[in-house]
């Protein structure tokens, strides 16, 4: 039941980022010629916001392009290791231990 509302709220808050991110996009690109009515304009402050949004989203890109392959690796390194670095234990052997 925990793992399904995992899913559920992993699901919406990744849908959430994707709204957020178009109408980001959309604001900009309808107010981009908006009358400023000055140095405190909150459409402008608004802009500037929906741009930092799209910025941040935009640099994590290339973090996560360059990280990936790194656990790829690790991870195939791990699968082809030899059986040597497993060490066994009384778990791994199913013994019961009583006191």
């Amino acid at each position: 039941m925990a793992d399904k509302k995992k899913k559920t709220g992993s699901g919406l808050l990744c849908v959430t980022l994707i709204l957020v991110t178009l109408f980001s996009a959309f604001f900009l690109i309808r107010e981009a010629g908006h009358d400023c009515s000055g140095g405190n304009c909150p459409i402008c402050a608004c802009l500037r916001q929906a741009e930092q949004n799209l910025k941040q989203l935009g640099t994590g890109i290339p973090a996560c392009a360059a990280v990936i392959p790194a656990v790829f690796l690790f991870m195939q390194v791990l699968s082809g290791a030899p059986d040597c670095l497993y060490c066994d234990t009384p778990v791994s052997r199913k013994v019961r231990l009583n006191n």
